[in-house]
């Protein structure tokens, strides 16, 4: 089991089966690959939107991906897991 604690800002310390983190799409993409990603399975990033009330039964992914990206093909704006779109 794996502590959850530092990855809920409510301090509710849980544990998930297992816990896997990944910084970049091609490290998820050889992860995938590889068939460490299984369900049932929660894809988190910074979690500041998660309450966690018992332990989870499955695996955890963690998103490390960081970092601001700017397209002006699609007027779009990436910082780290999250991506807005304009017009």
């Amino acid at each position: 089991m794996y502590s959850l604690l530092s990855y809920n800002t409510f301090g509710i310390d849980v544990s998930a089966a297992r816990f896997l983190e990944y910084a970049s799409v091609e490290e998820l993409q050889q992860l995938i690959a590889q068939g460490a990603v299984t369900t049932p399975f929660l894809h988190i990033g910074g979690g500041s939107n998660l309450l966690f009330t018992k332990d989870y039964d499955g695996l955890i992914l963690h998103s490390r991906i960081e970092g601001i990206e700017v397209t002006e093909e699609d007027a779009c704006i990436r910082a780290g897991r999250r991506r807005r779109c304009m017009g």
